[in-house]
């Protein structure tokens, strides 16, 4: 195994010299510098993407159709084009609660200590966002005596509201997500810092707190949308003054995107149109955005997930292969700490260069 990415553009985005400590398993997973091609770790199963060729699909590409029902337009950011991120990273999460996601959840969620830690460390003084974004906009407590809070909603309330103060953005797609409900979620409203529907981590007093708590979002059975879920989470729809999201997408942070799912079954449109809406929320900068997904492996010869048939046809995967930035991984590995450490690393050596157009 190759050693950790050397970090040496940080100053160029950092306020501050950020503690070099990691997870302290950095070499668990090889990682390929920005330019190379593609990388494969234990397991043949985790992938940093230069814009490869997209394989195991033959669906052609119908780029404008989500563009256009989204709203999309690419802002012009004129002469205003600072070297590097400035330290602002817009991290947005979606994450399936679909059944098979249990074991899924219980990894992420050990994990989480560990990720924190390197936000807090590997990007000290950077101005983050952090949002787990609605994958379905389905919101229903199907046993109210599962509220985990008396004072969000009356345990002896009728389903599926359970007497729990709830608005539209909590119904819909894409919409940052403060009150995960179903089997093993967290079954409580999330008080962020702000009031607002995503973690700001320079006023959140508690980030291993806030985000553990959104990012439980159970496995109530209900199939995401995560792709179409992230375009919505990005588009014109729901960010702007008084819209879900207002203030998450910034246009001079760095966006990364990252997707846990078992499978998306669902997302209309094609792996092409997913990246190029990805791609247009930054004003078409293919060096602004980023993402890791942790999806199905049914793409290689000897998948670690059960039930997968070799060599069947991969989106999450050929998403992945037509970014120019980005990291694949087998959602069935026993650890997901590496990949949240290849992704912070890669990051921060992205951040340093970025210039907004």
């Amino acid at each position: 195994m190759r050693p950790w990415l050397a970090l040496t553009l940080v100053a160029a985005c950092q306020a501050d010299d950020p503690a070099a400590t990691g997870f302290g398993s950095g070499d668990a997973v090889t990682v390929a510098p920005m330019s190379a091609g593609t990388s494969t770790g234990s397991g043949s199963t985790s992938t940093t993407s230069t814009g490869a060729e997209t394989t195991g699909t033959s669906a052609p590409d119908t780029s404008t159709s989500l563009l256009e029902t989204s709203g999309w337009q690419i802002p012009d950011f004129g002469d205003h084009k600072p070297i590097g991120c400035k330290g602002k990273v817009d991290l947005l999460f979606i994450i399936s609660r679909q059944g098979e996601m249990h074991e899924v959840q219980e990894q992420l969620l050990a994990a989480m200590p560990e990720f924190i830690d390197t936000i807090e460390t590997e990007l000290v003084g950077f101005d983050a966002h952090v949002m787990v974004a609605d994958a379905t906009g389905f919101w229903k407590m199907p046993d109210c005596s599962m509220c985990a809070d008396p004072q969000d909603c009356d345990p002896l309330g009728e389903p599926y509201w359970c007497g729990a103060e709830t608005d539209q953005c909590d119904q819909t797609r894409g919409a940052g997500a403060t009150f995960p409900v179903g089997a093993n979620a967290t079954n409580r409203r999330c008080k962020l810092a702000g009031g607002r529907r995503y973690i700001m981590t320079k006023e959140e007093p508690d980030l291993l707190e806030a985000f553990s708590c959104l990012a439980r979002v159970g496995n109530q059975g209900v199939y995401p949308e995560s792709f179409n879920a992230m375009i919505d989470a990005l588009s014109p729809k729901l960010n702007g003054p008084g819209k879900c999201n207002e203030g998450f997408l910034r246009d001079d942070a760095l966006l990364v995107v990252t997707i846990i799912h078992a499978g998306d079954f669902l997302s209309t449109g094609y792996p092409g149109e997913w990246v190029e809406a990805l791609y247009a929320a930054k004003g078409g900068n293919r060096d602004a955005v980023m993402a890791l997904v942790l999806g199905p492996d049914s793409h290689t010869a000897n998948p670690v997930c059960p039930d997968s048939e070799p060599g069947e046809p991969n989106p999450s995967y050929d998403f992945v292969q037509k970014m120019d930035h980005a990291i694949f991984a087998s959602v069935c590995e026993p650890s997901y700490g590496p990949y949240f450490a290849d992704m912070i690393a890669q990051l921060t050596e992205l951040c340093a260069t970025y210039i907004p157009e």
